[in-house]
């Protein structure tokens, strides 16, 4: 009966540390991070220079449409398989080469990142909003559906 009670308990254990694991929360995204992926990325990307110690990048959607396009990257720590920043590449030829590298922090991140987001969303004319807000939306539902 001894026996029985320690598996018991041994499994119990083991279902909630895989719960938790499962479950755990990503820490916020933090300045540094922020502007990597807003500054820091663009110049790595253009030198050939190695990615950031510590992190990694996971792409969850490329998308083109005539001139307009947009790549959304996943920016995950090392050990972590949730994104701690959403890396938007929006690029429009039809107005210039030059990509916007936008970053989307996470929820809980600080209110400064959130409003840095939305100054930088400031230039954007309705189509250009619109458009990014649909693709966004698109991967959004994506992810609700895992």
């Amino acid at each position: 009966m001894k026996k029985v009670i320690i598996i018991f308990i041994s499994i119990l254990f083991s279902a909630n540390l895989f719960a938790q694991t499962a479950t755990q929360k990503i820490k916020p995204t933090t300045q540094e991070e922020y502007n990597y992926v807003t500054k820091g990325y663009k110049i790595q990307s253009e030198s050939g220079l190695d990615m950031k110690k510590g992190y990694s990048f996971t792409e969850y959607s490329n998308i083109k449409d005539g001139a307009r396009s947009l790549i959304i990257k996943g920016l995950l720590r090392d050990g972590e398989k949730k994104p701690c920043a959403m890396l938007l590449l929006y690029t429009n030829t039809d107005y210039s080469t030059t990509p916007f590298y936008l970053c989307l922090p996470t929820e809980d991140a600080d209110n400064t990142l959130w409003s840095a987001y939305y100054d930088s969303t400031s230039t954007w004319t309705g189509g250009t909003g619109r458009w990014i807000n649909y693709n966004v939306g698109k991967l959004l539902m994506r992810f609700a559906d895992q």
